[in-house]
């Protein structure tokens, strides 16, 4: 109704614009891609689910809106993942049938031919079909219930979620987003948000569709392009999230970046996704003179949840202001810190199976959804959070908040980025221990490094009571960060937990937070003037590859070996067939995954289904495990050269 409502209003009128090639869509062709896209939906079983995969921004808007007037179910999906991530994606997600734009046609070519679904591209012209495949639904992947957008939690906190979004949660969340930023029709929004996560389709997309003004979106952040983009195209709001602002914070002052006029035309810059520092706002406001709005959301809740108001006087900074349009709570009394709990027509009250259709509560039978985040309520309803209840250390019975510790970290001009985690402790229980990157030129070698570490360790000293200051202070080259940039606090603690015992005092090992460290790399001389080996080096590496093979070990055993030894494993092999029969298979993947370490499934798996003449079904069985590679052997079963060469080129 909307897509037809503004197509009628102002049919010429450039509703999307990219920044980076200025193409654009007018209202006319949003309506238009709304009817190819009515088309497919006429053509597919009820409840297919629809992979997007767009790497056009533009291309991506274009579908995300034609699908939802056309009422079918979609997926998102990231342009940049690789062929096995996509594979398990699709798998995990449920979807039956891919559409792609152009420049990802290639991608979802052979997301079809690995997983059986059909596939399409999108653009101008339409929706075409790229491969013959009928469109059936896969095994388990009618839509349980009624919905337009289906989102993949990360996982990063446990098993990954599937979130179902209907229609009318996306339109009154863009509304609450409207009625408190003081959108209008003559507001132009700048976006270079991801456009497969939630931020970017509701807070940037949907909100411009409720008011009929324009939106500028971009496949990246880009820098060096901010603000050419923002002044070239007239922005009036900025979509961003804490990690771009903390950038745009750094990068000069007002008179060499921010173009003459933009401060005063750019109403304010909102920031999502993940806390913001103080250090981070004061230099964005301070360099640019554009006001933070900060707000806090979640995929669950259709994006966002609170913000700060507009007015200045009515702001608290360091808070994400109060609810919008939600019922929020927190179990705890008023200036204690408790888990955020949210009801209301917004909340998504069910999860379904990951592949599957069946579903699981997400709310409590009072309706009630545990967010997972901790905060402080005020008596006037501005919310502050203060972290993860995972993410809280317990040191000897003090709680430690981590944003707390970074807080401090993240004042020092010389970090880029902070994250604070719990090293479990004999005697405490868990201890704190930092981790920080530093800006472009900070520090040029390890004695300088060391010295930004010993001046952090001083600063918590200072500033925090003796249970919060951080044990160790490890300057390293990268945190591990989602594509919104929020710093995965697990992934450091699962890194963390492969390394020496806490008592020694040793530093955990590095290698997914700063994987050219070459820990062991002493050991590993001493074992080299002794045999006369080269060094054993860690990834990155320019030649040299591990192997390490599984034969169904225990999955305690599993997880402490390639978490201890990541920097080293490049490839794990499942091998003599045990992948099928492993109970715990999808928990060791998704560890290899996190860790950046590629898997697959040995030859005598492979033959096995070639006995059975199964070749097609092990294929599939792969791909749902997001495997890109395959063994073709000939170890249990007689075959010739020949026929081992016909089952390569199927694969």
């Amino acid at each position: 109704m909307l897509v037809a409502r503004r197509a009628a209003a102002a049919p010429r009128a450039v509703a999307y614009v990219e920044g980076a090639t200025g193409a654009a869509l007018t209202w006319a062709d949003v309506a238009a891609g709304a009817d190819h896209w009515r088309a497919l939906a006429a053509a597919l079983p009820e409840g297919t689910r629809v992979g997007l995969l767009a790497d056009s921004p533009i291309e991506a808007v274009r579908a995300f809106l034609g699908g939802l007037a056309a009422g079918v179910v979609l997926a998102p999906l990231d342009p940049g993942a690789r062929a096995g991530e996509l594979a398990a994606a699709a798998s995990r997600l449920g979807i039956g049938v891919v559409v792609a734009d152009e420049a990802s046609t290639d991608l979802a070519t052979g997301l079809a031919g690995a997983a059986g679904l059909a596939a399409h591209s999108t653009g101008v012209g339409g929706l075409e079909p790229l491969t013959a495949a009928s469109g059936r639904l896969p095994a388990g992947t009618a839509a349980p219930g009624a919905a337009a957008l289906l989102m993949s939690s990360s996982g990063t906190t446990g098993d990954p979620k599937l979130i179902p979004l209907r229609a009318d949660q996306l339109l009154r969340t863009a509304a609450a987003v409207v009625d408190a930023h003081g959108l209008t029709d003559g507001d132009v929004g700048y976006s270079p948000l991801p456009l497969w996560h939630i931020n970017g389709l509701v807070v940037g997309v949907l909100s411009t569709l409720c008011t009929g003004g324009r939106l500028v979106v971009d496949r990246r952040f880009s820098a060096r392009r901010f603000w050419p983009v923002v002044e070239a195209t007239g922005a009036t709001w900025l979509n961003l999230v804490s990690a771009i602002i903390a950038i745009l914070g750094r990068s000069g002052g007002p008179s060499d970046d921010v173009p003459d006029g933009v401060a005063g035309r750019v109403r304010f810059a909102r920031s999502a996704s993940a806390p913001l520092s103080a250090a981070a706002r004061e230099g964005f406001e301070a360099r640019t003179g554009i006001a933070v709005i900060e707000t806090y959301g979640m995929t669950e809740v259709a994006s966002q949840i609170c913000a700060n108001p507009l007015e200045e006087a009515a702001r608290r900074p360091g808070t994400v202001g109060p609810a919008t349009d939600v019922e929020l709570r927190v179990a705890a009394g008023p200036g204690e810190a408790g888990e955020v709990m949210l009801r209301g027509p917004r909340v998504t009250d069910t999860y379904w199976v990951p592949g599957g259709s069946a579903t699981r509560p997400a709310t409590d039978p009072d309706g009630w959804l545990a967010t997972g985040d901790l905060g402080i309520l005020d008596h006037d309803g501005y919310l502050t959070l203060v972290g993860r209840v995972d993410d809280v250390i317990n040191r000897g019975g003090e709680k430690v908040f981590p944003r707390e510790v970074e807080e401090v970290l993240l004042a020092d001009p010389a970090v880029a980025a902070a994250a604070v985690v719990g090293r479990p402790d004999p005697l405490l229980g868990a201890v704190p221990v930092a981790y920080v990157t530093l800006v472009d030129g900070a520090a040029a070698d390890d004695d300088a490094r060391a010295a930004v570490a010993d001046r952090l360790s001083a600063t918590t000293r200072d500033h925090l009571s003796r249970p919060k200051r951080p044990v160790e202070v490890h300057v390293v080259d990268s945190l591990p960060v989602g594509a919104t940039g929020k710093v995965k606090h697990a992934a450091i603690r699962r890194a963390m937990s492969g390394g020496a015992p806490a008592a020694t005092g040793d530093p955990p090992p590095a290698a997914p937070l700063r994987p050219d460290t070459g820990r062991g790399a002493e050991g590993s001389a001493a074992a080299c003037d002794t045999l006369d080996t080269p060094p054993r080096t860690a990834k990155p590496r320019s030649s040299g590859i591990t192997m390490v093979i599984d034969g169904g070990q225990p999955t305690g055993f599993f997880l402490d070996a390639v978490r201890s030894y990541a920097e080293h494993i490049d490839v794990v092999k499942f091998g003599w067939g045990t992948a099928l029969v492993t109970p715990d298979l999808d928990t060791k993947l998704a560890a290899l995954r996190e860790l950046g370490i590629r898997y697959y499934f040995g030859g005598t798996l492979f033959e096995k289904f070639v006995t059975q003449d199964r070749f097609e079904a092990f294929l599939a069985f792969a791909a749902d495990k997001g495997v890109d590679t395959v063994e073709i052997s000939n170890g249990t079963i007689p075959l010739t050269n020949t026929g081992k060469a016909a089952y390569i080129r199927k694969a």
